[in-house]
């Protein structure tokens, strides 16, 4: 499986970040550093997706062919 270490920085801290993980090989090769901002918009964009997923997850029979629009 696919790996993936994320660590939600602000700014000023990131060379520290970078600093501290520079020579852990298997830390480093896996890590990613994200900002809040970053993290806050990726979780309003799952939100949607998920609004909109939901019809499309439930498993009814119809007469009528439906429309998602």
């Amino acid at each position: 499986g696919a790996r993936k270490v994320i660590v939600v920085s602000s700014p000023k801290s990131v060379a520290r970040l970078k600093n501290i993980c520079r020579y852990e090989p298997d830390l480093k090769n896996w890590l990613e550093i994200w900002s809040i901002p970053k993290v806050y918009q990726m979780f309003l964009a799952g939100r949607g997706f998920f609004e909109v997923f939901r019809p499309f997850e439930r498993q009814e029979w119809s007469e009528e062919i439906r429309e998602v629009v």
